[in-house]
């Protein structure tokens, strides 16, 4: 229902912008860096399931981590304040990022490989007959 329109009680227009900030940039992301290492490891003899969706993960943690690199910026003075499991904890002080600032950010990155690049890895491995 995502791509046809949204979520009942979601507003229509969020919906393209959801499709747009991750589906089409991982799609393409997959495409320009997935499938050809998934060629060469097939022709190795080494592409199964498995290596499919490590792959699909390793991919979108790449692009995402690209994406939401936590880069120092000097305008933001101060700290920033997040949430780590239910704890207040600073993310950054002073536009660089703390210790904490670096574990949200990895749970980040991995969360988006883990519900984003090892299903499509997955399924591209299934469509590519390698069950």
């Amino acid at each position: 229902m995502l791509f046809i329109g949204g979520f009942k009680g979601m507003s229509s227009a969020l919906t393209p912008n959801l499709l747009s900030i991750f589906a089409i940039p991982i799609t393409l992301f997959h495409l320009i860096f997935y499938v050809p290492i998934a060629v060469i490891l097939d022709k190795a003899g080494k592409f199964n399931l498995f290596s499919a969706a490590v792959l699909g993960f390793l991919i979108a943690c790449t692009f995402f981590g690209i994406q939401d690199w936590p880069y120092p910026d000097g305008q933001y003075v101060g700290h920033v304040d997040a949430s780590f499991w239910g704890k207040k904890v600073i993310k950054s002080k002073d536009g660089f990022p703390t210790f904490w600032g670096w574990v949200l950010y990895f749970q980040k990155v991995l969360l988006v490989g883990a519900l984003f690049g090892a299903p499509t890895g997955f399924a591209y491995g299934l469509v590519k007959g390698k069950a």
